[in-house]
C-alpha cells in the first residue's frame, strides 16, 4: 500500500505548495498590518477629538478604534489571500470568488441596518459627538447617556425611563453637558 500511496502522492509538491501558500499568509499579514497603521495615522486628528476626557475612557476608545480598524483591513486581505492560497493548492479561484462575492452581496443587502447602526456608532465614537455620562437629546428624548456601544445607545431621562436607541437613529445630537472628568 506505500508504494501505491507514494505515486498517487507527491510529499515534495504538498511540502512546496504548503511553504508558498504560508508565504501569501505572511505577505497578507504584511499587509493589513501596513495599512491599518497607515490608516490609524490618517486617523490621529479623530483620536485627538477627546484630548479633554478623563484618560481611562480615552484609552478605550481609542483602542475600540483601533480594534475596528484592524479588523476591516482583515476583512479587505483575508478573503484574496484565502482564493490565492486555494489556487496554489489547484482548486479554481473564479468559482470560489464569484461565490465569495455574491455572499457578501447578500450579507451586506440582509444586515443593511446593522450595518448602518455600526458606521454612526463608528461615526459616534470617532467624533467623540458624546460619552457615557453625558446629558444629551437624541430627537425629542433628552436625558444621561447610560451606555454606549458601535449599534446602540442607551439614554435614561429625568423621569426614569431607559430607552435603547439605535446608532442609525441617532440624528440631531445636541449635548446640554459633559460628563465630569473621571467618569
Amino acid at each position: 500500500m506505500p508504494s501505491s500511496l507514494a505515486g498517487w502522492f507527491n510529499w515534495q509538491d504538498l511540502v512546496m505548495k504548503m511553504v508558498r501558500a504560508g508565504l501569501v499568509a505572511a505577505m497578507f499579514e504584511v499587509f493589513t498590518f501596513l495599512a491599518a497603521r497607515r490608516i490609524e495615522t490618517h486617523l490621529r486628528e479623530i483620536f485627538a477629538a477627546d484630548a479633554h476626557r478623563d484618560p481611562a475612557r480615552r484609552s478605550r476608545r481609542r483602542s475600540k478604534l483601533r480594534a475596528t480598524v484592524r479588523s476591516l483591513c482583515r476583512c479587505l486581505f483575508y478573503p484574496p489571500a484565502f482564493l490565492i492560497m486555494l489556487g496554489i493548492f489547484g482548486m479554481p479561484e473564479t468559482p470560489l470568488a464569484f461565490g465569495y462575492a455574491t455572499a457578501v452581496a447578500v450579507t451586506i443587502v440582509a444586515a443593511r441596518s446593522w450595518l448602518q447602526d455600526l458606521v454612526n456608532g463608528l461615526l459616534i465614537l470617532g467624533e467623540d459627538q458624546f460619552t457615557v455620562g453625558d446629558v444629551v437629546a437624541l430627537g425629542d428624548l433628552e436625558g444621561t447617556v447610560e451606555r454606549m456601544s458601535l449599534r446602540s445607545t442607551w439614554l435614561k431621562t429625568d423621569d426614569g425611563q431607559l430607552h435603547l436607541i439605535a446608532n442609525r437613529n441617532v440624528q440631531n445630537v445636541r449635548v446640554a453637558a459633559r460628563a465630569p472628568t473621571g467618569s
